[in-house]
């Protein structure tokens, strides 16, 4: 009975050995990391709800800067200035400058990685003609905290240029054999001056902004080239992380937006002379906006409809697999997907399988949602 007692109160008495006061904690949900004169600049965005007497909480964001040769050195010199423990475990975003990007950001992943405190689901985020910094500092009335308006812009699923780049996905590209890592990208839309301003947050008119950009093309772990639109809409697809892609086509006497959804594909290769790799995507798709004249009624105007979605999507995909070929960079990771599914073979030909890559696309779209104000038809152009 005595040493069930004991056991007991054991128990009872131990708490977690690493706790500690809130209060005692700066809440860090963002950093940029640049690079300039041989230092690393490293900025820290920390979530600072205060309580005013009225028993209200205004919520704002205070920055902390450290420099040094080192990433280390630089948060080093950034605890000097804080009066609290930093805490990255709430951390959503990782800003890189292009300019780090292109010395390879290997040894910053590492450090965030090795860190304790880390979850490394955080995004990793390139700045394109922008310092890293500046963009972890645009304000946003849709947002308190610029750290998390920019992850929900990030990995928001109605975005035609969603790659969910985490610090996780991003260590294993650079691991795995056969495919590349790529990361989103932001620019700063306005002055960025005043959109550091606190007015920015009430704003009617936002003209102050973080924009998406299309994706980063990596190499290992440094940064090659920005990819264009059509490429980076042609990576989305492919890594269909995203809920809904636009793809707008021209049409008889105007254009047509096409909204994707629900994609489903599926891969399949042999290898003989070429990797023949035939790729089948189905997709819910629906007519978001139409200025031709098509009567959606009429069974031959459909089947034309589709002809011109199917034809404009294998055009992005066809560019998609061109650029991987010019770059010998595969960024889809269909050297992984024979690695996974074919070991053996894929030793044979690792070193120079993109250039014998022949990749065919099926596209299957089902049309949604045909029926309009006009009865089946619109007529915009008279």
């Amino acid at each position: 009975m005595k040493k069930i007692l004991i056991l007991i109160s054991i128990f009872l008495l131990t708490g977690c050995y690493n706790y500690q006061e809130l209060n005692n904690l700066a809440i860090v949900k963002g950093a940029s990391i640049d690079y300039q004169n041989n230092n690393y600049i490293v900025n820290y965005a920390i979530s600072n709800a205060n309580q005013n007497k009225n028993g209200e909480f205004s919520n704002k964001t205070a920055l902390l800067e450290g420099k040094g040769v080192t990433i280390s050195d630089a948060i080093a010199e950034m605890n000097l200035s804080s009066p609290k423990e930093l805490y990255i475990g709430h951390m959503v975003v990782l800003i890189v400058s292009e300019e780090v990007a292109k010395n390879g950001i290997n040894n910053v992943a590492d450090f965030f990685f090795r860190n304790p405190m880390s979850k490394k689901t955080f995004q990793i985020i390139v700045s394109k003609n922008c310092e890293a910094k500046d963009a972890l500092k645009i304000l946003s009335p849709l947002s308190t905290f610029p750290a998390e308006n920019i992850a929900k812009n990030i990995t928001s699923e109605n975005s035609s240029f969603v790659v969910n780049t985490t610090l996780l996905s991003f260590l294993k590209s650079i691991k795995d054999p056969g495919i590349e890592p790529i990361a989103p990208s932001i620019t700063i839309v306005g002055n960025k001056k005043s959109g550091e301003k606190e007015d920015n947050l009430t704003s009617t008119s936002i003209d102050n902004y973080v924009k998406i950009e299309p994706l980063a093309i990596f190499k290992d772990d440094i940064f090659i080239k920005w990819a264009d639109e059509d490429f980076s809409k042609g990576l989305t697809i492919l890594y269909n992380q995203s809920a809904a892609i636009k793809i707008t086509s021209e049409c008889p006497n105007g254009n047509i937006v096409f909204s994707l959804n629900s994609l489903k594909i599926d891969k399949n290769f042999k290898i003989d002379n070429k990797i023949n790799f035939k790729i089948n995507i189905k997709a819910n798709t629906e007519i978001e906006e139409m200025s031709c004249n098509y009567d959606l009624k009429n069974q031959n105007n459909l089947k034309e409809i589709e002809k011109i979605l199917v034809n404009k999507i294998k055009n992005i995909l066809n560019k998609t697999i061109n650029e991987i070929k010019e770059t010998k960079i595969d960024s889809i990771g269909l050297g992984f997907y024979i690695y996974q599914n074919d070991y053996q073979n894929f030793l044979r030909i690792k070193d120079n399988y993109i250039n014998h890559l022949d990749v065919e696309f099926e596209i299957d779209p089902k049309l949604l949602s045909l029926e309009n104000s006009n009865e089946g038809t619109v007529q915009i152009n008279e």
